[in-house]
């Protein structure tokens, strides 16, 4: 219960749980730390969302993002990162401000459970601050392991020196957060939320197989869009019906004889 690598490895005979451990070491990290980021390539904005606000609960993460693609390789440089515990209402406004501030090219939220309500929240910000929007919502996954294999990605692209970190406040919670994770399933009061949502930053990077879910999320946005713009031209367009015929009084219709 204390260790499950050290139980699998010592009482299961399995050496190789070693490689199932995911590190970031301070040093790594540090090294990694940059006063400013190019001015090229796409801005992106991901976000992992929790609801609950009691002090031991997790936070809402949301991270931005320049990527900027190369002929063979690619970097990622952290612009900001925004986490706290926040109300649906207060979270909608923090994503809209968050977008407004960095003008992504698109953005991806982990969508939670019953996320209706956040979602026509946030489209009313939007509109109340005229902020345009272009957000993709993943679905979360099930898989056991899902979520470490997903930031295990975030410490290939360390140890390849593509992932970059703009100084700023946020960074000694996003580092603490980093060192404090191992990987396992239970996180033991760990906090891992600026994590998870970095590593989902993965997605928009070019050359990886990332992109085909990104492909089959906009497939799936276009395909909405075309059966709701057939359902509205079927059931929303109003329909010209002819006002009835006025009957013809007596006297009018005498009156026309005697014209005629």
């Amino acid at each position: 219960m204390k260790n499950e690598r050290m139980f699998r490895c010592q009482q299961l005979c399995e050496p190789a749980a070693e490689e199932n451990q995911v590190t970031f070491a301070e040093g790594v990290l540090q090294a990694h730390l940059v006063k400013d980021a190019p001015k090229d390539g796409d801005i992106h904005i991901t976000w992992d969302t929790s609801f609950a606000r009691t002090s031991y609960a997790d936070y809402s993460a949301g991270v931005c993002a320049r990527i900027i693609p190369g002929d063979e390789r690619f970097d990622v440089y952290i612009l900001e990162v925004v986490f706290g515990r926040w109300r649906p209402s207060e979270l909608a406004f923090q994503m809209v401000q968050f977008e407004k501030k960095w003008k992504p090219k698109a953005s991806m939220v982990e969508r939670p459970a019953g996320d209706e309500l956040l979602r026509l929240e946030i489209q009313r910000q939007a509109q109340r601050f005229q902020v345009p929007l272009n957000i993709y919502w993943k679905a979360i996954a099930n898989t056991p392991d899902a979520k470490r294999n997903q930031i295990k990605g975030v410490e290939t692209l360390l140890a390849n020196d593509e992932l970059w970190f703009v100084g700023g406040p946020w960074i000694e919670e996003t580092f603490n957060q980093f060192m404090r994770y191992t990987g396992e399933r239970k996180n033991k009061g760990r906090k891992d939320d600026i994590p998870d949502a970095l590593a989902m930053m993965q997605f928009f990077c070019p050359s990886t197989q990332s992109n085909k879910e990104l492909e089959e999320l906009q497939k799936e946005r276009e395909n909405k869009a075309e059966q709701k713009a057939i359902y509205s031209n079927i059931f929303d367009t109003p329909v010209y019906i002819p006002p009835p015929p006025q009957p013809v009084s007596m006297r009018r219709q005498l009156f026309g004889s005697l014209a005629r």
